[in-house]
Formats: C-alpha cells, structure tokens, sequence
C-alpha cells in the first residue's frame, strides 16, 4: 500500500471514532486479502461510508465515484490519488430540452413543438415533464 494510503487510513480511522461510538466488523477473516471484493456501504453519507470501509478493511480499498464528484476541487483530488474509479451517472446526464412536450390524457405519442427530438432523444432514452 502506498504510504499516502496509510495516512488517509489513520485520518478516516480518526473519524470514524469521532463520529461513532462502536463499530463492529462481523467476520473480518472471510476479507480476502488478495482478488476482487465488492463493499457496498448503505449511503447514510458517502464519506462517511468510505472512512469506516477505509478504516476498517485490512487491504486498499478503492471506490466508484460520481464522475460529478471527481470534478470538485478537494474531493476529487483525493478521490483520484486513492485510485477511485469515476463513472458518470444516469441523473448527471440529463438536460433540459427546448421547445414543448404534448402528451393527451390516455395517449401514448408524444408531440413536439419545437424540440430537437430526433437530436436529443434516443430509443430507450428516458423523459421527465412537469
């Protein structure tokens, strides 16, 4: 592990006591040391999530993160030094079109007023209106 990794595990272990009383790790021998392992974190907060996984998984963990995330100045920079990988998200895509939707009660077509449709919109792309 590099020895920057070591200083991010002391920081988040820091943390981690800090914010929680007590964290039980139940069977930390089935962690394999070596080949992939999927930690999954149950997003109370994304940060907070990752210092308890850093701080306490034997081994270096890296992360999938929201390409969005990795273009914030501090985080992203960490981010990228730790070895996260960045993924752009579904909800970070999306855009507002030009133009108008009509969709008739009951209808199943939509019609456009000035939309760049044919442009914007692909088969199997979904849509939001208000």
């Amino acid at each position: 592990m590099p020895d920057f990794y070591f200083l991010i595990r002391w920081l988040c272990k820091v943390i981690v006591k800090s914010v929680f009383r007590d964290v039980n790790v139940i069977n930390p021998e089935n962690v394999p040391l070596y080949g992939s392992v999927i930690f999954v974190g149950n997003h109370n907060n994304q940060f907070i999530d990752a210092c308890v996984l850093i701080a306490n998984i034997p081994r270096q963990v890296k992360f999938i993160v929201a390409e969005k995330s990795m273009r914030r100045a501090v985080i992203g920079k960490l981010a990228s030094v730790i070895g996260c990988i960045s993924v752009k998200r579904p909800q970070d895509l999306k855009f507002k079109g030009i133009g108008h939707i009509l969709l008739d009660k009951g209808d199943v077509k939509i019609t456009g007023i000035n939309t760049r449709f044919r442009l914007d919109v692909q088969i199997g792309d979904n849509y939001y209106y208000h």
